[in-house]
Protein backbone atom coordinates (compact mmCIF):
# COMPACT_ATOMS: atom_id res chain seq x y z
CA UNK A 1 0.00 0.00 0.00
CA UNK A 2 0.96 3.46 -0.75
CA UNK A 3 0.63 6.23 1.80
CA UNK A 4 0.78 9.84 0.38
CA UNK A 5 3.75 11.75 2.63
CA UNK A 6 1.66 15.44 1.38
CA UNK A 7 -0.37 17.47 3.77
CA UNK A 8 -4.04 17.72 3.30
CA UNK A 9 -4.74 21.27 1.32
CA UNK A 10 -6.94 23.50 3.29
CA UNK A 11 -10.16 24.57 2.11
CA UNK A 12 -11.66 27.68 1.01
CA UNK A 13 -13.73 28.44 4.34
CA UNK A 14 -9.95 28.19 5.73
CA UNK A 15 -8.31 30.31 3.52
CA UNK A 16 -11.33 33.15 3.75
CA UNK A 17 -10.95 33.27 8.03
CA UNK A 18 -6.98 33.33 7.15
CA UNK A 19 -7.15 36.63 5.27
CA UNK A 20 -9.85 38.11 7.88
CA UNK A 21 -7.35 38.06 10.91
CA UNK A 22 -3.94 39.30 8.95
CA UNK A 23 -5.73 42.43 8.06
CA UNK A 24 -7.17 42.98 11.24
CA UNK A 25 -3.93 42.98 12.89
CA UNK A 26 -2.41 44.98 10.08
CA UNK A 27 -5.28 47.36 10.97
CA UNK A 28 -4.59 47.01 14.69
CA UNK A 29 -0.53 47.72 14.13
CA UNK A 30 -1.38 50.95 11.85
CA UNK A 31 -4.01 52.58 14.53
CA UNK A 32 -1.49 52.15 16.98
CA UNK A 33 0.94 53.49 15.01
CA UNK A 34 -0.71 56.63 14.22
CA UNK A 35 -2.11 57.29 17.90
CA UNK A 36 1.61 56.87 19.10
CA UNK A 37 2.24 59.20 16.40
CA UNK A 38 -0.29 61.79 17.65
CA UNK A 39 0.90 61.45 21.56
CA UNK A 40 4.17 61.80 20.63
CA UNK A 41 3.13 65.29 18.34
CA UNK A 42 1.01 66.65 21.30
CA UNK A 43 4.01 66.11 23.60
CA UNK A 44 6.73 67.88 21.45
CA UNK A 45 4.24 70.41 21.19
CA UNK A 46 3.28 70.87 24.65
CA UNK A 47 6.72 70.91 26.07
CA UNK A 48 7.07 74.38 24.14
CA UNK A 49 3.86 75.81 25.00
CA UNK A 50 2.34 74.07 28.31
CA UNK A 51 -0.86 76.19 27.79
CA UNK A 52 -1.87 75.06 24.74
CA UNK A 53 -5.51 74.57 24.03
CA UNK A 54 -5.47 75.43 27.40
CA UNK A 55 -6.45 79.65 27.44
CA UNK A 56 -9.22 81.29 26.99
CA UNK A 57 -9.42 84.24 24.80
CA UNK A 58 -8.08 87.47 26.45
CA UNK A 59 -5.25 85.50 27.67
CA UNK A 60 -1.45 84.70 27.08
CA UNK A 61 0.53 81.89 28.08
CA UNK A 62 2.96 83.26 30.32
CA UNK A 63 5.88 80.65 32.33
CA UNK A 64 2.94 78.32 31.81
CA UNK A 65 0.22 79.85 33.28
CA UNK A 66 -2.68 81.46 31.64
CA UNK A 67 -2.93 85.23 32.80
CA UNK A 68 -5.19 88.14 31.00
CA UNK A 69 -3.37 90.22 28.18
CA UNK A 70 -2.34 93.24 28.66
CA UNK A 71 -3.73 95.94 25.90
CA UNK A 72 -1.27 98.30 24.96
CA UNK A 73 -2.01 101.79 23.44
CA UNK A 74 -4.90 102.32 25.08
CA UNK A 75 -6.25 106.14 25.82
CA UNK A 76 -5.11 108.23 28.70
CA UNK A 77 -7.92 108.82 31.35
CA UNK A 78 -10.63 111.60 30.01
CA UNK A 79 -9.98 113.47 33.68
CA UNK A 80 -6.26 113.90 32.65
CA UNK A 81 -7.56 115.11 29.01
CA UNK A 82 -9.66 117.55 30.49
CA UNK A 83 -6.77 119.24 32.60
CA UNK A 84 -4.46 119.46 30.41
CA UNK A 85 -7.02 121.64 28.00
CA UNK A 86 -7.93 123.36 31.05
CA UNK A 87 -4.28 124.17 31.40
CA UNK A 88 -3.95 125.01 27.54
CA UNK A 89 -6.98 127.73 28.07
CA UNK A 90 -5.00 129.15 31.14
CA UNK A 91 -1.91 129.92 29.21
CA UNK A 92 -3.80 131.68 26.69
CA UNK A 93 -5.72 133.82 29.05
CA UNK A 94 -2.48 134.60 30.33
CA UNK A 95 0.11 137.33 29.60
CA UNK A 96 2.58 135.60 30.59
CA UNK A 97 3.34 132.42 32.46
CA UNK A 98 -0.12 131.63 32.65
CA UNK A 99 -0.54 131.95 36.47
CA UNK A 100 -0.88 135.73 36.78
CA UNK A 101 -4.20 137.36 35.30
CA UNK A 102 -4.01 139.55 32.64
CA UNK A 103 -4.32 143.77 33.91
CA UNK A 104 -7.05 145.87 32.49
CA UNK A 105 -5.22 149.49 30.78
CA UNK A 106 -6.85 152.09 32.28
CA UNK A 107 -8.50 154.84 29.61
CA UNK A 108 -7.17 158.70 29.66
CA UNK A 109 -10.32 159.44 31.20
CA UNK A 110 -9.59 156.48 34.20
CA UNK A 111 -6.36 158.15 34.50
CA UNK A 112 -7.59 161.95 35.03
CA UNK A 113 -7.59 163.38 38.51
CA UNK A 114 -10.71 163.27 40.06
CA UNK A 115 -11.37 165.47 43.86
CA UNK A 116 -14.31 164.21 46.09
CA UNK A 117 -15.15 165.98 49.47
CA UNK A 118 -15.66 169.31 50.65
CA UNK A 119 -13.64 172.46 50.02
CA UNK A 120 -10.67 173.25 52.76
CA UNK A 121 -10.65 176.25 53.94
CA UNK A 122 -7.40 178.55 54.70
CA UNK A 123 -5.78 178.44 58.00
CA UNK A 124 -7.24 180.36 60.34
CA UNK A 125 -5.34 183.89 61.12
CA UNK A 126 -4.75 184.47 64.91
CA UNK A 127 -2.19 187.17 66.61
CA UNK A 128 -1.07 185.45 69.34
CA UNK A 129 0.62 188.26 71.26
CA UNK A 130 -2.71 189.56 71.85
CA UNK A 131 -3.25 186.14 74.08
CA UNK A 132 -6.34 184.44 70.98
CA UNK A 133 -6.44 181.07 70.39
CA UNK A 134 -7.55 179.53 73.60
CA UNK A 135 -4.66 176.73 73.04
CA UNK A 136 -1.40 175.54 72.01
CA UNK A 137 -0.58 175.82 68.01
CA UNK A 138 -0.02 171.86 66.36
CA UNK A 139 3.33 171.46 65.01
CA UNK A 140 3.75 169.56 61.54
CA UNK A 141 5.74 166.79 63.25
CA UNK A 142 2.44 165.93 65.89
CA UNK A 143 0.09 165.57 63.02
CA UNK A 144 2.65 163.46 60.39
CA UNK A 145 3.13 160.89 63.27
CA UNK A 146 -0.67 160.44 63.65
CA UNK A 147 -0.62 160.48 60.18
CA UNK A 148 1.94 157.85 59.30
CA UNK A 149 0.53 155.67 61.60
CA UNK A 150 -2.07 154.88 58.91
CA UNK A 151 -0.05 154.70 56.63
CA UNK A 152 -0.41 150.93 55.25
CA UNK A 153 -4.16 150.47 55.36
CA UNK A 154 -4.26 154.02 53.27
CA UNK A 155 -2.00 151.78 50.78
CA UNK A 156 -4.68 148.91 51.01
CA UNK A 157 -7.79 151.46 49.66
CA UNK A 158 -5.29 152.48 47.25
CA UNK A 159 -4.48 148.91 46.21
CA UNK A 160 -8.22 147.57 45.91
CA UNK A 161 -8.78 150.38 44.20
CA UNK A 162 -6.79 150.03 41.69
CA UNK A 163 -6.89 146.13 41.28
CA UNK A 164 -7.06 144.19 37.68
CA UNK A 165 -5.94 147.81 36.18
CA UNK A 166 -2.52 148.85 35.02
CA UNK A 167 -2.59 152.33 36.31
CA UNK A 168 -0.30 154.21 38.10
CA UNK A 169 -0.26 157.84 39.51
CA UNK A 170 -0.87 159.79 42.54
CA UNK A 171 -3.82 159.76 45.41
CA UNK A 172 -3.80 163.40 47.52
CA UNK A 173 -5.19 163.58 50.83
CA UNK A 174 -5.91 166.47 52.99
CA UNK A 175 -7.84 167.51 55.65
CA UNK A 176 -8.79 169.88 58.61
CA UNK A 177 -7.95 170.11 61.95
CA UNK A 178 -10.27 171.94 63.53
CA UNK A 179 -9.56 173.96 66.97
CA UNK A 180 -11.09 171.96 69.22
CA UNK A 181 -8.86 169.19 67.74
CA UNK A 182 -11.09 167.27 65.37
CA UNK A 183 -11.35 166.24 62.09
CA UNK A 184 -14.22 167.32 60.19
CA UNK A 185 -12.95 167.69 56.30
CA UNK A 186 -11.42 165.60 54.06
CA UNK A 187 -10.78 165.81 50.71
CA UNK A 188 -9.14 163.25 48.23
CA UNK A 189 -7.90 163.48 44.84
CA UNK A 190 -7.19 161.02 42.55
CA UNK A 191 -7.19 158.77 39.16
CA UNK A 192 -11.01 158.83 37.95
CA UNK A 193 -10.88 154.82 38.07
CA UNK A 194 -9.75 155.34 41.58
CA UNK A 195 -12.35 157.53 42.15
CA UNK A 196 -15.28 155.15 41.17
CA UNK A 197 -13.92 152.26 42.58
CA UNK A 198 -14.61 153.80 46.25
CA UNK A 199 -11.15 155.52 47.39
CA UNK A 200 -12.41 158.33 48.98
CA UNK A 201 -14.81 156.13 51.15
CA UNK A 202 -11.93 154.10 51.90
CA UNK A 203 -9.67 156.36 53.17
CA UNK A 204 -12.13 159.62 54.48
CA UNK A 205 -13.15 157.52 57.52
CA UNK A 206 -9.69 156.67 58.62
CA UNK A 207 -8.50 160.23 58.43
CA UNK A 208 -11.26 161.74 60.38
CA UNK A 209 -10.61 159.13 63.38
CA UNK A 210 -7.60 161.19 64.11
CA UNK A 211 -7.92 163.75 67.01
CA UNK A 212 -5.49 166.35 68.69
CA UNK A 213 -5.62 168.40 71.59
CA UNK A 214 -7.24 172.04 71.61
CA UNK A 215 -5.48 173.91 69.15
CA UNK A 216 -4.90 178.39 68.72
CA UNK A 217 -5.91 177.87 65.46
CA UNK A 218 -7.45 175.53 62.60
CA UNK A 219 -4.88 173.53 60.25
CA UNK A 220 -4.94 172.04 57.17
CA UNK A 221 -2.27 169.32 56.21
CA UNK A 222 -1.97 167.78 52.56
CA UNK A 223 -0.42 163.88 52.39
CA UNK A 224 0.32 162.35 48.73
CA UNK A 225 1.15 158.87 47.84
CA UNK A 226 2.28 157.34 44.68
CA UNK A 227 1.71 154.29 42.72
CA UNK A 228 2.98 152.48 40.02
Amino acid sequence: MIHSILSPLPSPRGRACNNIAVRFVVGLLVGLLALGGYVGWQQYNRSKNPCMGLCADGTACVEGQCRVAVVEGKTKPKRKRRKRRWRRRRRRSGSGSGDEPQLKKASAADKRASTHGPTLNSVDRVDLTKGGGGGRELSQGEVTSKVRRLDSRIVGCITRAREGYEISGRVRVGFRIERNGRINKVRVTAPALLMKRGIYGCIAPLIRSLSFGATSRSLIMTYPYGFD
